[in-house]
Parts: C-alpha cells; sequence; structure tokens
C-alpha cells in the first residue's frame, strides 16, 4: 500500500449506507480527515466533482471494486471500510432520530478525535500540514512537544497558586479558631 507524502495526495473513497441512507465518504490517506456527503441518488459524480472543486486533486483515488467506482483505481479499501466501521458505531451511540445527522455528528467526532495510528486528530493534521507544507514531521512533533510542555508548566504554576491560596485559607481559619 502507497503511503501519502501530503494532504489530498491519495484519496479513499466509499458508499457508506446507514440506516437506510447512502453517503458518499472520502478519506485523506495521510491525515485520516473525512468528509461525508448524502447522496441525493446512486450517481457520485456529482458529489465527487464538488469535493474535488473544492480541495486540492488527488493524484490517487483508491476504491472498492463497487461498480459506481469502477472509471477509478479499484483496490482493496480496507481503510475506508474501516472507516464505515467506526462511523456507523459513532452514529449508533449518538441520540437522534435523524440518520443523517447522525452521521454527520459522528464525522464530526471521528475527525475530532486522536488517531490510533498518527496520535493526532485528523483535524490538526490536515489543517496544520496543509498550513505548514515545508515542515517535516519531526518538526510538527517537536513543535506540539514544546506546546504540550508550555501547557505543563502552566497547569503546575495554577496548582501552585491554588495550593498557596488554600495555605492562606487554612491558616485564617486557624487564626479565627485560636481567637474564639
Amino acid at each position: 500500500m502507497e503511503t501519502a507524502k501530503f494532504p489530498f495526495e491519495i484519496v479513499n473513497i466509499d458508499k457508506l449506507t446507514y440506516d437506510g441512507k447512502s453517503f458518499l465518504l472520502l478519506e485523506d490517506s495521510l491525515t485520516r480527515y473525512i468528509w461525508v456527503t448524502p447522496l441525493k441518488t446512486e450517481e457520485v459524480y456529482n458529489d465527487m466533482h464538488q469535493f474535488l472543486h473544492a480541495n486540492p486533486t488527488p493524484e490517487k483515488i483508491i476504491t472498492d471494486n463497487e461498480q459506481t467506482f469502477k472509471t477509478y483505481h479499484p483496490e482493496s479499501n480496507g481503510i475506508a471500510e474501516r472507516v464505515i466501521k467506526t462511523l456507523k458505531g459513532l452514529a449508533d451511540a449518538l441520540d437522534h432520530e435523524d440518520p443523517v445527522v447522525r452521521i454527520l455528528r459522528a464525522v464530526k467526532n471521528y475527525n475530532q478525535s486522536p488517531h490510533t495510528t498518527t496520535t493526532y486528530t485528523p483535524e490538526e493534521l490536515l489543517y496544520t500540514i496543509s498550513k505548514r507544507t515545508t515542515e517535516t514531521q519531526e518538526e510538527i512533533n517537536e513543535r506540539r512537544k514544546e506546546r504540550n510542555l508550555s501547557q505543563l508548566q502552566d497547569a503546575r504554576e495554577k496548582i501552585a497558586q491554588a495550593k498557596e491560596v488554600n495555605q492562606k485559607k487554612k491558616k485564617e481559619q486557624a487564626k479565627k479558631k485560636i481567637t474564639k
């Protein structure tokens, strides 16, 4: 299986059927960011055209062997199949009658949750890498590490301040007990 080196280089496409509704699912192979759009008909080309018009043109589109996608690169598309299974599980856990709303909310949850393969959220990767295409993965990791260390230092300072406040309160309470 090829590995993408930049966003939109390789896009996985599949059809998702959930609760009687059909959706077009597109996944960026590098960032794992997904897009889902309800299909009004079985003709997916209009929906694909809208996606391709709004985003950089992929060098390769990977599909399964479904008849709908026969003009693209039909290959085993296990990545998209796993995403579909995950989305259905997320959608099933949501409390809403409309299956379209459940799937769209599941997509949002998926894109904002750390991915087990990358350890980043797909949203974070897509928008970070797209804006900083000259950065290497090591540089991105270093920047993230620095941010995490800064947040840890901030948290430690807040804890120290909270401890100080609590100690002052305890001393004041102790003084009040003694004076009573």
